[in-house]
């Protein structure tokens, strides 16, 4: 008997790898399913036989009946941007799963799958076809479709459009019409989408400083939602923010206004173009919240009133007093232009608790106060029975005094005027005066000047005689 050597068992296990192993050295996206009648379930299923995901951006669907010379186009690279298949999945296109008028394919045409760099990954052919590659099958019947059961085999049987194909067993059970009990369990469906869809969620109305909570509902292609990946918020007042994960979060508009709140899905961080937008009108309005009223020593209520025109909320907002703190419950609404009172029996509130109050929200925003004079507190203090807000009388007496002091100011300031300008006349006149005295004093000086020269000019000529003179030649 004659051993094989190392290089014979090399060359066997090479022989072996090839035969059975030909079928995964063709793993990737293949055309899967195909239906062409009726014309309004006609589909073409798309199957990942690798185990990773395929990107189907740039790959593009071509088809060739048997008396055309070319393959052309009629599911474009535009339409499969973006899509993907996972690892061992399908994928299904229909004219209205791609948006489009109608899916062009019909009886003996050569249908072709190309990839991004325009290779042929996968051509069959069906009936008369004469361009099928390796894979020609029969036209499907009416309602029927063909289907790829494995690498060189296919059937024609009932469409499972986005499932398992049939395989040849359960192909012969349907043709022999076995009992339901024969029939395998009916596996749930895979229904794809057209595109991304997004929608933000959150009110429409809000306050002014005070915070709200945003969030979003994100759909895949498979119904699956979406919460990683690159999202852009846009809240319309100059403030953007990226999140990954995008999870539900709190958000403030500090001013009154109308915006316009956005949010960009981007399936990586290097795409420059959205896969969906959406957008929503957010109104803020000012709270309008207010304490208008307190109580008295035996009734020590708090009134609040609403002089906006939209209701308010008043989730988790305080009341804080001199030594106490209410917190509203959830679910406290004032409607607009409304008050509403809170008892001492719920509040706990004691009338010494309401001489200073004020209103914060949950993250201890101020929204109202309720300020009051020492003169007043003490005289309520000890009377104990006189409503804290303060009486007219006061407010009237406190009017004459402010108009008396007003008009002694204004007295005061006139008087003020009148002796700065007296002043300044006064500061005027002297400084004329000098400057006047100063020309005088250089025109004396220069007169004097121009008399002592002559004087001296005059002297001279009397000591100066003929004598002094002689003449030469």
């Amino acid at each position: 008997m004659i051993k094989p050597n190392k290089k014979t068992l090399f060359i066997l296990l090479v022989i072996v790898f090839f035969v059975f192993g030909v079928k995964e050295v063709r793993a990737g996206v293949v055309i899967n399913e195909v239906q062409i009648a009726p014309t309004s379930e006609r589909f073409i299923e798309l199957y990942n036989n690798s185990g990773s995901e395929v990107d189907l951006t740039g790959y593009y669907l071509q088809r060739k009946t048997n008396t055309s010379e070319k393959h052309t186009s009629f599911i474009s690279n535009t339409k499969l941007s973006g899509k993907k298949i996972p690892a061992n999945g399908l994928f299904l296109i229909t004219k209205d799963s791609l948006g489009l008028e109608t899916l062009t394919i019909t009886e003996s045409s050569s249908i072709q799958l190309k990839n991004s760099k325009q290779e042929v990954v996968y051509k069959i052919g069906l009936g008369e076809s004469n361009d099928c590659g390796n894979i020609c099958v029969s036209n499907p019947t009416d309602g029927n479709s063909v289907q790829r059961v494995d690498e060189d085999t296919w059937i024609v049987g009932n469409p499972t459009p986005g499932d398992n194909n049939l395989s040849s067993e359960q192909e012969d059970d349907e043709e022999t019409e076995s009992t339901s009990s024969d029939i395998p369990e009916e596996k749930e469906k895979v229904i794809l989408n057209s595109s991304i869809v997004t929608k933000i969620i959150s009110p429409k109305i809000v306050v002014a400083g005070v915070p709200f909570v945003i969030n979003h509902k994100t759909i895949g292609y498979k119904n699956e939602e979406i919460i990683h990946d690159r999202f852009v918020w846009n809240f319309g007042d100059g403030n953007f923010k990226e999140m990954d994960p995008c999870l539900p979060f709190n958000y403030i508009y500090l001013y009154p206004g109308d915006y316009v709140l956005s949010l960009s899905y981007y399936e990586t961080s290097f795409s420059e173009i959205p896969e969906v937008t959406d957008r929503l009108n957010i109104k803020v309005i000012p709270s309008g919240i207010k304490i208008t009223s307190v109580g008295n020593i035996g009734d020590p209520y708090i009134e609040l009133e609403n002089s906006s025109s939209h209701e308010m909320v008043l989730n988790q907002w305080s009341i804080v007093g001199v030594g106490h703190t209410f917190t509203i419950p959830n679910g406290t609404i004032i409607l607009p232009n409304k008050k509403i009172r809170f008892s001492p029996k719920i509040t706990g509130f004691k009338i010494e608790d309401l001489l200073s109050l004020k209103i914060v929200d949950n993250n201890n925003t101020l929204f109202a106060v309720y300020p009051k004079s020492e003169a007043t507190k003490n005289v309520e203090l000890t009377t104990g029975v006189k409503n804290i807000k303060p009486k007219s009388n006061d407010n009237e007496d406190k009017k004459e005094t402010t108009l008396d002091q007003k008009e002694e100011v204004v007295d005061l300031n006139s008087l003020s005027a009148s002796a700065y300008k007296s002043d300044r006349i006064n500061n005027r006149g002297i400084l004329y005066v000098g400057l006047l005295l100063v020309i005088i004093l250089g025109i004396m000086a220069v007169i004097t000047i121009k008399r002592s020269n002559k004087n001296e000019d005059s002297g001279l000529e009397k000591e100066l005689s003929a004598e002094d003179f002689k003449i030469t030649e």
